[in-house]
Order: structure tokens, then sequence, then C-alpha cells
């Protein structure tokens, strides 16, 4: 920029928004004006305060001003769009094993993925997942999946990826019992000799 006379000088700011993803720490757009001496005269009065967030979130019109501490050159102010991305927490529900005939145990999961030093507690993280399966007591022995889904999860900062787990149905076992063995030992009996048994197996 030029001046002319004693006219006030255009300063000259170049302010560059950013796009990050949520961190749990606060950003701000950086940006420099310069005078009449290009880039090496650096003016001081960039005011980029209304730019600065750590939530999730966009921000079309984030407001820079320049104030001149020094009389020699005109004040200005524009806009910069930034934004911060939500970041992902990964929802995993936990392999889980019963018998065949047994109902579905309680499901659970883990979050991971935090940062910024949070933890659940901590997050803003509200509601639970939905963890379902297919299996009913009645289902045969092997692999079923354990879907989880959104549920209730809900958060300002954060995104949810889903990672299933598997419900193991495996053999129960059974027990077999002899029902006419006290006719048996009253009798007499003959080594050798065939004789009829009577048994109920459970379950």
């Amino acid at each position: 920029p030029t001046c002319i006379g004693n006219q006030m000088c255009p300063s000259s700011c170049t302010v560059t928004p950013y796009s990050v993803t949520y961190d749990g720490l606060a950003h701000t757009a950086t940006g420099t004006c310069t005078g009449v001496g290009g880039a090496g005269d650096v003016l001081a009065g960039l005011d980029l305060t209304g730019t600065t967030h750590t939530n999730a979130g966009t921000y079309p019109t984030d407001l820079w001003t320049f104030t001149d501490v020094t009389g020699n050159y005109n004040n200005q102010n524009g806009t910069v769009a930034d934004s911060i991305a939500k970041a992902a927490l990964t929802v995993t529900a936990d392999d889980k094993t019963r018998l065949y005939g047994a109902p579905n145990p309680a499901f659970t999961y883990q979050i991971a993925g935090f940062v910024g030093g949070e933890n659940l507690g901590t997050s803003g993280v509200t509601g639970t997942p939905g963890l379902s399966t297919t299996a009913t007591a009645a289902s045969d022995v092997g692999p079923y999946p354990i879907t989880a889904a959104i549920g209730t999860l809900a958060s300002a900062n954060y995104s949810f990826v889903f990672v299933n787990g598997t419900l193991e149905i495996t053999q129960a076992a059974t027990t077999t019992a002899i029902t006419n063995a006290a006719a048996l030992a009253a009798s007499n009996t003959t080594v050798g000799q065939a004789y009829a048994v009577n048994w109920v197996t459970s379950p």
C-alpha cells in the first residue's frame, strides 16, 4: 500500500482460517497486517480473539479487527470461516459366551478415542449404545453377532464408530439318571444277563 500526502495509509491484512478436528484445545485463526514497508513492516493491532473456539462446530462469520496503534493507518475488519470437526470415538461391543438353552447375558461395551485428557465422565458424552443379537435361548450352538448401534449416545464434540462383538453359544452339559436303579438292585440279577434299564437325560 502507498500513502498520498498526509492521508491515512491503508494496511494490508491477511487472516488464515483453520479447519481442525476437536482436541479439547482452543484454536484461533492466524494472520498479520503489514504497512507501507511490505512483508517486513508488520503492524501491531490485529485482534483475532473473535475467531477462537474450542468446541466442534462450523463458524462461518468469525470476526477479526485491525486497530492501528500508530495513527498512520486506517482501521479495518473482516470475517473468516473456521471449523472444528468432531473427533471419532470407537464403541466396541464386548464378546460374550453362554450355554445352549440359557438366556442371553447382559451385553457390555467399551468406548475408546477420547482426546485432550478427557474420559467418559468428563467428555460430555451422554447415553448408551444399543447392543443386540439375533440369538435367542433356542438358538443352536455357534457364533452370533452382537450388533452395536447409536442407541441414545450423543455428544457435541464426538462422533461414533461401532465395532460388533460375538456371542458364542456353547454346548450345554447333560445329566443322565437311571430311573429303575432301585428295582434292579432289589431283583435277583445274574452276571451276564441282559436287563432293561430306564433313564432320563436333562436338560
